[in-house]
């Protein structure tokens, strides 16, 4: 074991809540308000901004947003076989490895498999 390791662990505390609420609370009010005012939930006025301001950021033509890293991953996958299906590689063709742990395959069921080296 290691010899300078606490057995007493110090807790880290959570975020101030309240301190953000007191800092964003009115613009967060008024972006929620301006929501709920035109009902456009999914693909509004707001996410068109938020997808132009990254990918200007970023310095991208575009920018695609979504609802999770898990739906990120599967983006990634699905646009892949999109150009390999495009470009000729059989089905079942390798893609880029992705090491990451989700609940759902982060092949998101498309029939992807993993490249290995020597192969």
């Amino acid at each position: 074991m290691n010899q300078r390791a606490r057995l007493d662990p110090v807790p880290i505390p959570f975020i101030d809540v309240a301190a953000q609420r007191r800092r964003l609370g009115r613009s967060v009010d008024e972006a929620i308000a301006r929501v709920l005012g035109h009902c456009q939930f999914i693909l509004g006025p707001e996410v068109r901004a938020l997808e132009a301001e990254l990918a200007a950021f970023c310095g991208a033509r575009h920018a695609v947003s979504c609802a999770s890293g898990t739906d990120a991953l599967v983006m990634v996958l699905m646009a892949i076989d999109h150009v390999r299906v495009y470009s000729g590689v059989p089905a079942g063709g390798p893609t880029p490895a992705i090491f990451f742990s989700i609940a759902m395959p982060p092949d998101g069921g498309i029939g992807a498999v993993e490249r290995r080296r020597g192969r």
